[in-house]
């Protein structure tokens, strides 16, 4: 790609201005910078509200059944306690009611992160 004049930087997209920007930083000037942007989802994480439940669940993994009890819910995701054992990345269908009367609904996601006492979907 070749330099990107200052005057010209409007008609680029903003993905090739990053790149330009970046590869003209030092390995330690990345580094930083790659800190503050994962901080900074973190933080946008951190914000997203949060449901409290305790409702019990069914999920399958790899084609097997599973069970366990949703604690947390967002509009990113949810964390289901369980001791069986996954991997972050593995693909699951989860079945939950809002209460016993209502409809069964059907997501489906992937596991983002392992807890002692559960996984992050």
């Amino acid at each position: 790609m070749p330099p990107i004049d200052n005057d010209d930087y409007e008609d680029v997209p903003v993905f090739d201005q990053l790149v330009e920007l970046i590869s003209k930083m030092t390995d330690g000037e990345q580094e930083k910078l790659l800190e503050v942007l994962k901080q900074r989802g973190a933080e946008a994480k951190e914000r997203e509200k949060r449901i409290s439940l305790y409702t019990e669940t069914a999920f399958t993994v790899g084609g097997m059944e599973h069970k366990g009890i949703v604690l947390d819910l967002s509009s990113g995701g949810c964390f289901i306690e369980t001791s069986d054992d996954f991997a972050t990345g593995q693909e699951l269908a989860i079945r939950m009611k809002r209460s016993k009367d209502a409809k069964t609904i059907l997501v489906r996601g992937r596991i983002a992160r392992l807890e002692p006492n559960g996984i992050g979907i």
